[in-house]
């Protein structure tokens, strides 16, 4: 009692693939703050578009998120999203890479979705 934290860790090694993480509270009625941290490397899922990870995912109060990801100059990013890993929607688009960290709040309320960074082709 007294000491509500639930804080956990992940780490292990992947073979190359697809992965997809849900974040979700022990009951319905839990929504957060949550602080996604990845790390890993640039995945190629086709010749013309790169995925990149994120630096960082914070679930807002208003059931909306804040990403962050590191940017190089001279490429262009859009943000993504997906109910279904099918069909996706573009959230922000033709964001300019600075070399530095990039934040993008994207509002809520949100339904459960996935977001990829995309680094387009130049």
């Amino acid at each position: 009692a007294g000491d509500d934290n639930f804080n956990f860790r992940l780490a292990g090694t992947l073979e190359p693939g697809t992965y997809f993480i849900l974040v979700e509270g022990y009951d319905e009625n839990t929504i957060g703050p949550y602080t996604l941290q990845l790390s890993g490397t640039e995945i190629t899922t086709d010749p013309r578009d790169a995925v990149l990870k994120f630096d960082d995912v914070e679930l807002l109060e208003d059931g909306g998120i804040l990403v962050s990801f590191v940017s190089e100059n001279g490429k262009t990013y859009n943000v993504t999203s997906s109910e279904d890993l099918i069909s996706w929607d573009v959230e922000r688009e033709n964001i300019e890479g600075t070399g530095d960290t990039i934040e993008v709040e994207i509002e809520g309320p949100l339904p459960e979705r996935f977001f990829l960074v995309l680094i387009e082709n130049e």
